[in-house]
């Protein structure tokens, strides 16, 4: 019995293209100000908890990098899905109103980055998505249709909480290249998968080393290459997560504009919003009920 996907399934992309490529962009607040572990803590004796390297680099997303990262978008005509976290909705509505406005999905993302939803029990967590989902509603008068937990770690209760709320689909998930139905006890939730090795965190900052923005589209150029060239006879998806304080640096905002550009230059390629992605699998794949 032949039980691979690959010919199991014959779906299409819209327009028959070959891939789909889900660029994401994580807007994200934090309550605390303590070191970040990418930097190197304080000394003993310090007479602050508030460390500024950790709090000016969040900063430098809403400030620079977001910015530089939108005009990219906009320039190719790329729409994004926005993991956006409650809080940051509440503390910068008019600009995430604006990432809205310009076309971009915006997903929920948990409140604060600073208590993930592992961390809470079921009730805790549910009034964790309902605030979520009641800010970002309050900024751009649409509540999400999209989830991914903080640091994409969800827990026993976060997807039945998901579909009490209506949602179409979540990201809590690495282990598929393609969505697939996630059974959640006896109901189902569509899972778009995410990545977190086409991630800029994985890039720049948790690597070991951290690679060159030069490395790092050579990274992408070769998961596309490998992805398009099997989209020719099993359309594919490509995930590509990044953050607005880390991509959005000069020489990495080059390296992402370099990427976008080069698989701009190939036909058959689809730049979705999750939520476009998401809609168009449920309403044309040939066997939604199937896991996997």
């Amino acid at each position: 019995m032949d039980t691979n996907p690959r010919t199991q399934n014959h779906f299409r992309w819209p327009g028959d293209a070959r891939i789909a490529i889900s660029i994401v962009l994580n807007v994200e607040e934090w309550t605390s100000e303590g070191p970040s572990p990418l930097y190197f803590p304080l000394p003993p004796g310090s007479k602050t908890a508030r460390d500024t390297a950790t709090v000016t680099d969040h900063d430098y997303g809403y400030r620079a990098g977001i910015w530089r990262l939108l005009e990219i978008l906009d320039r190719y005509e790329v729409k994004t899905t926005v993991w956006t976290s409650g809080l940051a909705a509440e503390l910068h509505p008019a600009v995430i109103r604006q990432i809205h406005d310009a076309g971009h999905e915006i997903g929920g993302h948990g409140y604060d980055k600073s208590f993930p939803s592992v961390l809470m029990d079921r009730e805790e967590e549910k009034a964790d998505i309902l605030k979520t989902i009641q800010k970002i509603e309050k900024a751009t008068q649409q509540a999400p249709i999209g989830w991914m937990s903080p640091s994409m770690r969800s827990g026993e209760n976060t997807l039945p909480l998901l579909i009490d709320n209506g949602f179409l689909y979540h990201s809590d998930t690495i282990g598929h290249d393609l969505p697939f139905m996630d059974t959640v006890g006896d109901d189902q939730l569509l899972a778009v998968p995410y990545s977190l090795l086409n991630n800029d965190y994985r890039f720049y900052s948790y690597g070991d080393p951290p690679l060159a923005p030069e490395e790092a589209f050579e990274w992408l150029k070769g998961d596309f290459d490998q992805l398009y060239e099997e989209g020719e006879t099993f359309p594919q998806m490509m995930s590509y997560g990044i953050h607005p304080y880390v991509t959005g640096r000069p020489g990495r905002a080059r390296s992402f504009e370099r990427f976008i550009r080069y698989a701009k230059g190939f036909p058959g390629v689809w730049f979705a919003r999750r939520d476009e992605i998401a809609q168009w699998w449920l309403e044309n794949h040939s066997d939604t009920g199937r896991e996997g």
